[in-house]
């Protein structure tokens, strides 16, 4: 489970850092913002998922 929680931090960071790209220095299109937008969800929902399983352990 450490190596998922892991993993999954590191993608809510690179998807954070693609959403600030977008705002700040150019457009991304819209199909790119929406398919970040979701592998951010699914990324926190499983390091939210991998933080509650290493601590019930």
């Amino acid at each position: 489970m450490k190596k998922l929680q892991q993993i999954s931090v590191c993608i809510v960071i690179l998807t954070l850092l693609i959403m600030v790209l977008n705002l700040l220095f150019f457009s991304l299109p819209d199909w790119v913002v929406r398919i970040d937008g979701i592998v951010m969800i699914i990324g926190i929902f499983l390091a939210s998922y991998s933080t509650v399983k290493c601590m019930k352990k």
